[in-house]
């Protein structure tokens, strides 16, 4: 019906310079032999289409290009009024209001006709526009709706039909919302309103016609017309099995979270033991030398132990905050010498380390520190321990313990100490996680230790 619509209104720009012709022309000499009359018209009228009508406004003659343009043969309008090609009422009433002007008996009506051609071909190029659109619509593979401005059904294509298993006669005209949203989950809504302007999409629960619920993902894409949004046309995929997908993963991963924490509790505990050895085996030795070097040994395994029961008691199994990690060695080193006299300070930045820096980096810190203890203040002298670790650049941090104590022997090279286990340990573990070691002793002692991230 629309297409036959527009098609009338081209066939009324046509009849009107008919109707203008059909009154200049002698009215009693219109009739049977009109068609006579206005051959003339007719065989110089080339391409054009020429309707010829009599006094009273009825079909007399259509030439092969009219037939062509109204779709219309003349043995079937032979003898009607033209109103009968034309299914809009205000172009029969617009031109029954026209007032008759001379027209050239030979080629007065091109500018019309050419006019009438001119919105032939537009209606031909529309209906193939239309003819594009609904193949595209009905052959997406995605289910699409277009909905009105109150989210009532307009159209739906074959796939959104299959989706919600509804017949199309099923979907039209009834209320989205009402349809396929759960009453379980009355809350979620197609609000295309929200939109505003630009296209969204959310990922949510609908339910088919026979009530099994699925997971879609749906892109609302609003309609506009004169800068007005008039409806939407809403994009459903079911995302059931990619949604079944996620959750199995989800599953697996938290079983394997779970097995995680239990192994660095268990490792944890394992070094808890081996330190617990040490401490017993300490108690019967006599030697001072050789209780140092137990309670020495002892601290390494508990600065490990401390990575192993932060990583379990944190929500990220992969890295710790080493900065809070810190704080917990310096408390326990402290508390192992009992250093009265001796501040420490820890300084850092939001520095987060996997267990394979954490682990070297806390044996060095642990070594350094109890060097500093047990070197750097003698006698009961007082002083400060700082450790710091901040994010140099985007590829390096920089890890320093320093110490305001008694310095660092002038004649001892601190890469060669085959005398000190700590220190062959710090270079040791330095070359591990290719670091850089450098030692100042300008008004403190300190060592600076750049790590790659």
């Amino acid at each position: 019906m629309r297409h036959a619509r527009k098609r009338d209104d081209l066939i009324s720009a046509g009849l009107d310079q008919e109707r203008d012709q059909a009154s200049f022309t002698d009215a009693q000499s219109l009739n049977k032999t009109g068609l006579q009359v206005n051959k003339p018209l007719q065989s110089d009228a080339g391409n054009y289409s020429v309707i010829t009508l009599d006094a009273d406004g009825c079909i007399v003659s259509l030439n092969r290009e009219a037939e062509k343009l109204t779709g219309n043969d003349l043995k079937d309008v032979e003898g009607q009024h033209y109103s009968t090609l034309i299914a809009d009422p205000d172009a029969v009433k617009s031109l029954q209001e026209k007032e008759p002007a001379p027209v050239p008996h030979s080629g007065g009506t091109a500018d019309v006709l050419k006019a009438m051609a001119g919105k032939r071909a537009v209606e031909n190029e529309l209906s193939l526009q239309r003819t594009y659109f609904n193949q595209l619509f009905e052959s997406s593979p995605e289910g699409v709706v277009m909905l009105d401005s109150k989210d009532y059904i307009i159209d739906a294509n074959r796939a959104f039909q299959r989706l919600f298993k509804y017949s199309k006669r099923e979907l039209l005209g009834e209320n989205i919302n009402e349809l396929i949203i759960p009453e379980s989950k009355p809350g979620i809504k197609t609000k295309y309103k929200a939109v505003g302007h630009n296209s969204h999409q959310i990922e949510t629960v609908r339910q088919c016609k026979d009530g099994k619920l699925i997971d879609v993902s749906i892109i609302g894409a609003p309609i506009e017309h004169n800068d007005h949004i008039v409806g939407v046309f809403g994009i459903y995929r079911d995302i059931t099995l990619q949604k079944s997908d996620e959750n199995t993963i989800k599953r697996s991963l938290q079983e394997k979270e779970v097995l995680l924490q239990e192994i660095h509790h268990r490792v944890k505990n394992n070094m808890q033991i081996i330190s617990s050895l040490h401490n017993l085996q300490a108690k019967q030795l006599k030697d001072e030398k050789t209780l140092s070097i137990f309670k020495e040994s002892q601290n390494r395994v508990q600065a490990m132990a401390l990575i192993h029961d932060q990583l379990y008691q944190s929500k990220d199994l992969a890295h710790i905050d080493f900065g809070s990690y810190l704080q917990d060695l310096m408390h326990q080193l402290f508390a192992s010498f009992g250093s009265k006299n001796i501040t420490y300070a820890v300084n850092s930045d939001q520095v987060s380390f996997n267990i394979n820096q954490a682990v070297p980096c806390g044996l060095i810190v642990n070594e350094l520190v109890t060097n500093c203890i047990k070197h750097a203040f003698s006698d009961g002298q007082a002083g400060n321990i700082e450790v710091n670790i901040r994010e140099v650049n985007n590829e390096q941090f920089l890890l320093e313990v320093s110490d305001n104590g008694a310095g660092f022997p002038t004649n001892v090279d601190f890469r060669n100490t085959s005398s000190s286990l700590g220190l062959q340990l710090v270079n040791g573990l330095v070359g591990q996680i290719r670091g850089k070691l450098s030692l100042s002793r300008e008004k403190e002692t300190r060592f600076s230790i750049y790590l790659p991230k």
